[in-house]
C-alpha cells in the first residue's frame, strides 16, 4: 500500500453571510464550496476537511463543549441540511460527523445553538423555505435530534435569528426564552413561557432594507437587561434594549433624567411572569457605507471590559468596534476601524471575535481570511492568514523544477504558491482577469535565470496571454526559501512588476527607471492617508507571508504577448519540454474551429494549424522528447502529431502520426504521458481509464510500427475520469494517479509488458467534487521513491500531497 500524507490545502471561503465562525478550541471553521473546513490561525493552515453536505455550506457555528468533553459544530448548506460534527476540542484531525437533520425544504442560511433553561441543547435554523425551525436533544450522548416547533413566516423570508434566556429580574421570569428573527426589513419578537412554545408578540420596526444578522448579548450590571443588536443592508445597525421589570415600574431605572428622554420613544411590552418585558430603541449605529453583513458580541475576557463591545461587518471594507461610553448616556461610539485599503479590496461578507476577544477575523469577496490581533489598548495589528481560490481550481502545474506550485481558476486569478521555512503560503498572483481562467501552460526556461520564466494562460476569451517573471519575484522566491538575495546588478530589460490600468485586462510592465507617482501602501501596517484612500500600487518584493490586498495588486506580472487566431473561448494549452512550440485549442462545434494552433515562442509566429478533430479539443500534452504532439478531443478520439523539420506557417513541421476513432465511449478529459515517452493514457467520460503505448521502433531494424496499441483497460472506476497524470519516473512499472468527477483520487500501477494493472491507493476524502487537474512534482536529486501529487479541483482546492512510493516497486 501506497503511504499518503497532506501536505498543503488551499481553499477559499464561500461567498455568503455567516460561512466563518471562531470556536472555542481556537480552531476556525468556515465554508468553502461543499467542505466544511477546519484552518489553525496560529500555524497559517487548514488542519482538516469535513465532507458530508451535497450543496454549498452556508453557514458554520461552532456549538458547545458537553458533558463528555466532545466539542460540537454545526453546519448548514443549501442542501437544506444542517450536519452536526462532534470531536475534541482543539483538535481537528477527531471530528467526525454526529448527526444529520434534514432541517428545511430549500437552503439553510443560519444556525444558532441555545442551552435552554431545561438542561436540553437547541437548535435554531432558518431558511430559504420561509420556515424557522427549532430542534432539541435532551441527552448530549444522543445522535437524534427532534423537531420542537416550526415557524413558517407567511410572507417574509429569514436570514437570521437568535435566542436568549430572559432575565429572572422578577419573580415568574425564570424559563422564559426570547426568539428574535431577522424577517425582510423588521426584527419580529417571540417569546415562550417555560416548557411551551414560541409566540410572535410584536416587530421592531426601523431598518430600510433586509436584516442580515440579529445577536443577543447580556447588558451586564444586575443582570436584569439584555441587548439585542440588528444589522441590515440599509447600512445601519440598531441597539434594542430588553429590561424585565415589576408591573408598575419604569423600565428605565431610577434615574429620571434618562427616563424622561425615553419617555416618547417607542416601546414594546409584554407580560413576564409577575412582570413585564419591554424592549426599546437603545442606539442607531451609524458609519458604514455600505451593506452590513454580520455582528459579534466581544466575548467576556481579559480584554473584554466592563461594556460590551460589538463588531460589525461591512461591505464598505471596514470592520467597526462599538462600545457604549463609560458615563450612563448610553452614547454609542466606534473605538476601533478595521479594513483593507486597495483598489482590490471588495468589503466583507463576515467577522468574528476569537474567543479571548483579542483578535478578529474576516472572510470577504476574495475568499481569503483577513486577521488582526490587539498588541495595546488602542492598536490592532493585521497578521497573515490564509488565502485561496473562490470558484473551481481548473489547472495547475508544477514551475521553476518544482520549486512553485501554479494554479489557476474560475475566480479569474492566476496564483503561484510555495513551501516556506515554515509552511505554504502565496507567493504571486501573476494574473488578476477579467475572464474566468480556463488553462495555464509553463514555458520551460532558456536559461538559467527565473526571471526568463514565461507562462501561457487561457480563458473565457479568443486570446492566448504570455506573462514573463518580473525581477521581484525571484527575489521574494529567494527569500521565502530561506537563501541569499542576488544583490548584483540585474538586467534593466527585465520589468520589476506590472500594473493594470483602471478598467483594463492587460498587465503593463514597470521597470525600474520608470517614475511611479503616488505613495506606496505599506502592507504590514496602516496607511498614510486612511482607508479612505487607497494606496498607489507598485510591484515589491515580499519578504513575509503577504496579505491579500498586497498579493492581488503588487504582485502581477507583465503581459509580454497576446496571440490571436482562435475563433472561441481557449480551452487547454501545451508547452513542449524545450519551451520552442506553445500548443493550444479553443471550443468547437465543427471541424473548422476544432484546430490546434501551434505557436513559435521566439518570434510567436504560427508554425502549424492542426486538423484532425471535429468538436472541441479538451486536451493536448508533448511527450517528453517533444518529437510528439497527443491531442484528445469531446468527439471520443486521440491524435498523435509527430513534429518534424517542415518549414513554418505551412503546417508540414507537424504531421499526423495517428488518430484513433472512439477510442473511448464518451468524451476524453485528459491525457498524460509516461517518462519512457512510449506509453500514454487516456481518461474519459465512460469511466474507464487506457493505457496506450505510442509507434516507435521495433525488433526489426530500420522499421517503426505505425500503430496505436491498447496495453489494458482500467474499468474499476465508479464515475466519469476526469484527470490522469503519470509521476515521472524510471519505476519498472508505470506508476500514475487519477481523478474523478465524484472526487475521488487514485494511485494504480500498470506493467506494460503483460497489461497488469494494480490499485495502489484510492481515497474520496479529500475532495467533494470533480477533479480538474492531477500533477506530479518533477522529481529531484536523492528523492528516491517520494513524490508529491498536487490536485486541482471543482470544489475550490488545490491540494499537495507527500506520497510513499516504496510499496509500489
Amino acid at each position: 500500500s501506497v503511504e499518503i500524507q497532506p501536505l498543503h490545502t488551499c481553499v477559499g471561503c464561500n461567498r455568503v453571510v455567516g460561512a466563518l465562525d471562531w470556536g472555542i478550541g481556537e480552531l476556525v471553521a468556515y465554508g468553502a464550496h461543499g467542505a466544511v473546513i477546519l484552518y489553525e490561525p496560529q500555524l497559517v493552515r487548514v488542519a482538516a476537511t469535513l465532507h458530508g453536505h451535497s450543496g454549498r455550506v452556508n453557514c458554520v457555528k461552532w456549538g458547545p463543549i458537553c458533558s463528555d468533553g466532545s466539542e460540537l459544530l454545526f453546519s448548514g448548506a443549501s442542501d437544506g441540511v444542517v450536519l452536526v460534527w462532534s470531536g475534541t476540542a482543539g483538535e481537528p484531525d477527531s471530528f467526525r460527523k454526529a448527526a444529520e437533520i434534514a432541517a428545511h425544504e430549500g437552503a439553510v442560511t443560519s444556525v444558532q445553538y441555545h442551552w435552554d433553561p431545561s438542561g436540553a441543547l437547541m437548535l435554531v435554523t432558518c431558511g430559504a423555505d420561509n420556515a424557522v425551525c427549532l430542534w432539541h436533544r435532551v441527552d448530549a450522548a444522543a445522535a437524534e435530534w427532534t423537531l420542537r416547533q416550526s415557524i413558517v413566516l407567511r410572507s417574509s423570508f429569514a436570514h437570521c435569528a437568535a435566542v436568549a434566556d430572559i432575565p429572572a429580574g422578577v419573580a415568574g421570569a425564570g424559563g422564559w426564552m426570547l426568539l428574535a428573527i431577522g424577517a425582510d426589513r423588521n426584527v419580529q419578537v417571540m417569546v415562550a413561557d417555560p416548557g411551551g412554545e414560541f409566540e410572535e408578540k410584536f416587530t421592531l420596526v426601523g431598518h430600510q432594507d433586509w436584516v442580515r444578522a440579529v445577536e443577543f448579548q447580556p447588558a451586564g450590571g444586575k443582570g436584569t437587561d439584555l441587548l439585542l443588536a440588528s444589522g441590515a443592508q440599509d447600512r445601519n445597525v440598531r441597539v434594542w434594549r430588553a429590561a424585565v421589570t415589576p408591573d408598575g415600574a419604569s423600565a428605565a431605572g431610577e434615574d429620571p433624567v434618562l427616563e424622561e428622554l425615553t419617555r416618547l420613544a417607542a416601546r414594546h411590552s409584554v407580560a413576564v411572569g409577575s412582570g413585564s418585558l419591554t424592549i426599546a430603541l437603545e442606539a442607531v449605529l451609524v458609519g458604514h457605507e455600505d451593506w452590513v453583513h454580520s455582528l459579534r458580541w466581544q466575548p467576556a475576557g481579559p480584554d473584554s471590559g466592563d461594556r460590551p463591545a460589538l463588531l460589525t461587518a461591512s461591505m464598505d471594507r471596514t470592520m467597526m468596534i462599538w462600545r457604549p461610553d463609560e458615563a450612563e448616556t448610553r452614547l454609542w461610539m466606534s473605538e476601533h476601524s478595521l479594513g483593507d485599503a486597495g483598489s482590490s479590496a471588495l468589503g466583507y461578507f463576515g467577522g468574528v471575535f476569537s474567543p479571548s476577544g483579542d483578535a478578529v477575523m474576516a472572510h470577504g469577496f476574495s475568499g481569503a481570511l483577513h486577521l488582526w490581533r490587539r498588541e495595546g489598548p488602542q492598536e490592532w495589528r493585521p497578521r497573515p492568514a490564509l488565502g485561496g481560490h473562490s470558484a473551481a481550481v481548473v489547472d495547475c502545474c508544477w514551475i521553476l523544477e518544482g520549486q512553485c506550485l501554479m494554479s489557476a481558476s474560475a475566480d479569474q486569478t492566476v496564483r503561484i504558491a510555495t513551501e516556506g521555512t515554515s509552511h505554504w503560503h502565496e507567493l504571486a498572483r501573476p494574473q488578476v482577469h477579467g475572464h474566468d481562467l480556463s488553462c495555464i501552460a509553463p514555458l520551460p526556461r532558456t536559461d538559467a535565470s527565473v526571471t526568463s520564466f514565461r507562462y501561457a494562460s487561457g480563458a473565457e476569451e479568443k486570446v492566448l496571454r504570455i506573462f514573463q517573471a518580473p525581477s521581484t519575484f525571484d527575489t521574494s522566491l529567494r527569500l521565502a526559501k530561506g537563501k541569499e538575495i542576488d544583490r548584483t546588478v540585474g538586467n534593466n530589460s527585465v520589468a520589476i512588476g506590472a500594473t493594470v490600468a483602471a478598467l483594463g485586462l492587460s498587465n503593463k510592465a514597470v521597470y525600474a527607471d520608470d517614475e511611479l507617482t503616488g505613495t506606496t501602501g505599506d502592507p504590514a501596517g496602516g496607511y498614510d492617508f486612511g482607508p479612505e484612500m487607497a494606496p498607489n500600487p507598485q510591484p515589491q518584493t515580499i519578504q513575509v507571508p503577504a496579505f491579500e490586498e498586497h498579493l492581488s495588486q503588487n504582485t502581477l506580472w507583465p503581459e509580454l504577448r497576446k496571440l490571436f487566431g482562435h475563433g472561441n473561448d481557449v480551452i487547454c494549452a501545451a508547452a513542449d519540454p524545450r519551451g520552442e512550440h506553445l500548443a493550444s485549442a479553443c471550443r468547437a462545434q465543427n471541424s473548422a474551429t476544432a484546430s490546434v494552433w501551434v505557436w513559435d515562442t521566439k518570434d510567436w509566429s504560427t508554425v502549424a494549424v492542426l486538423q484532425a478533430h471535429t468538436l472541441t479539443v479538451t486536451a493536448l500534452e508533448y511527450s517528453p522528447d517533444g518529437s510528439l504532439l497527443l491531442s484528445a478531443s469531446r468527439d471520443r478520439s486521440f491524435t498523435l502529431f509527430r513534429r518534424g523539420g517542415g518549414s513554418q506557417g505551412t503546417g508540414e513541421g507537424y504531421t499526423v502520426l495517428q488518430r484513433c476513432q472512439k477510442a473511448h465511449g464518451r468524451i476524453i478529459w485528459g491525457v498524460s504521458w509516461a517518462a519512457c515517452g512510449k506509453v500514454f493514457a487516456t481518461c474519459s467520460r465512460d469511466k474507464t481509464v487506457k493505457i496506450w503505448k505510442a509507434p516507435g521502433p521495433t525488433e526489426e531494424a530500420g522499421e517503426e510500427s505505425q500503430a496505436v496499441s491498447l496495453i489494458c483497460q482500467l474499468h474499476d472506476f465508479s464515475h466519469a475520469v476526469t484527470a490522469v497524470a503519470f509521476l515521472p519516473s524510471s519505476l519498472p512499472d508505470h506508476v500514475f494517479a487519477a481523478g474523478t468527477e465524484a472526487g475521488a483520487i487514485s494511485i494504480w500501477s500498470v506493467h506494460a509488458g503483460d497489461g497488469g494493472s494494480q490499485l495502489l491507493w484510492s481515497s474520496s476524502a479529500y475532495h467533494c467534487a470533480t477533479v480538474r487537474r492531477l500533477q506530479w512534482q518533477p522529481p529531484g536529486e536523492g528523492e528516491g521513491l517520494e513524490a508529491r501529487l498536487a490536485s486541482a479541483g471543482d470544489d475550490h482546492k488545490l491540494r499537495v500531497f507527500r506520497v510513499a512510493l516504496s510499496a509500489a516497486r
